[in-house]
C-alpha cells in the first residue's frame, strides 16, 4: 500500500507477546493495528502537553 505524501512509515522492532496484545486490543475496537497504535500516540502527545512535566 502507497503511502500519502503527507505520512511517513516507522518500523518499529517490539517483543511478539506485546504485538500480540496490541493486535487483540486493536480487533476490539475494529481498528487495524496501525491504526490502534498511531492512536495510542496520539492520545499519549495529547496528554503530555495538557500536562508537561
Amino acid at each position: 500500500m502507497a503511502v500519502s505524501k503527507k505520512n511517513t512509515r516507522v518500523l518499529v522492532t517490539m517483543p511478539r507477546e506485546l504485538r500480540e496484545k496490541l493486535q487483540e486490543m486493536a480487533n476490539k475496537e475494529n481498528r487495524t493495528l496501525s491504526n490502534f497504535v498511531l492512536t495510542i500516540i496520539q492520545k499519549y502527545l495529547e496528554e503530555l502537553e495538557k500536562h508537561p512535566s
